[in-house]
């Protein structure tokens, strides 16, 4: 039996039917799950090379960082081989700041393992590498700026190549499904490319997929990412609260259910969860919200 929060900290579970208020949810009805990360395995993830914390290797979990979908089964008990390393290499890329070896690195290294999951990371690493070039514009600058232009012009040309890319995914993604040859990962990277790309039909058609295969927690998350895209903010809460007390477990749940909160006014138990998380992991998107939310109290 795998260990769970549930099990550890004896967080209360619901009777049947009982339905979550998500007018009263805050952050101390989820310190049991925050303090379960620092008991869980980490995996380096095989598509970005973050580490990731996983509680259950023999079924599906998500990236902590890049929200990839990982097979627990499907993982060598060593993963060794060049591609492996080439993930190595290009996340100390990324680490030292170096966005343009390491997208360069991942374009060699696309061309032997293209799969959806692949062309969707490497959507991603556009995304992170826009980011970056939007951080470096300042504001305090002396003279004119022109910097600040050249920074913001060049993050624009890489959300247009990421947007590129992660429709190249959407499309190898549909290959899979007219051969009938998809499985959970190619479904759920349907999902997660369209989410990426704001298209709320587009994750409707994965869920439906998706559905239609036994996986629970890429079904649950799938719904989650959809309730983001439509900023429906109480059914991000009934998701993520699901596949934390429904033993399907993942760390981005807690992340998810942090933006909800702060979405719904609950900056504080937002933050408390997100500090509680940081002990453990640090991800982009979790040090993103950490800044929005701060920026939020500035005024």
């Amino acid at each position: 039996m795998a260990i769970t929060p549930r099990n550890v900290y004896s967080f209360p579970t619901k009777a049947e039917g009982q339905k979550t208020d998500v007018k009263k949810i805050g952050a101390k009805d989820y310190n049991g799950f925050v303090k379960i990360l620092g008991t869980l395995e980490r995996i380096p993830c095989p598509y970005c090379g973050n580490d990731t914390l996983t509680m259950n290797k023999n079924d599906y979990w998500i990236c902590s960082h890049c929200e990839c979908p990982i097979y627990g089964p499907s993982l060598p008990e060593n993963a060794q081989g060049g591609e492996a390393a080439a993930i190595s290499n290009i996340n100390s890329m990324i680490e030292r700041g170096d966005y343009q070896s390491a997208v360069t690195e991942y374009d060699k290294l696309i061309k032997d393992h293209g799969t959806a999951a692949h062309w969707y990371r490497y959507g991603m690493l556009y995304v992170e590498y826009s980011n970056a070039e939007v951080s470096a514009i300042k504001y305090d600058r002396k003279g004119f700026m022109e910097e600040n232009s050249e920074h913001r012009e060049k993050a624009g040309a890489l959300l247009s190549k990421a947007k590129l890319l992660l429709y190249k995914a959407l499309r190898v993604c549909q290959n899979s499904f007219d051969q009938e040859v998809a499985d959970p990962q190619t479904a759920f990277i349907y999902v997660m490319a369209s989410t990426k790309l704001g298209d709320p039909r587009g994750i409707k058609k994965g869920l439906a997929i998706l559905m239609n295969m036994k996986s629970d927690m890429l079904i649950e998350y799938g719904g989650m990412m959809l309730s983001v895209t439509l900023a429906d903010h109480n059914n991000v809460i009934l998701h993520a609260d699901k596949i934390l007390t429904q033993d399907l477990f993942s760390v981005n749940a807690l992340y998810y259910m942090a933006w909800a909160l702060f979405k719904k006014g609950k900056a504080n138990d937002a933050m408390k969860i997100l500090k509680g998380m940081s002990i453990f992991i640090h991800t982009p998107s979790m040090d993103g919200l950490v800044k929005e939310i701060e920026a939020q109290r500035l005024f």
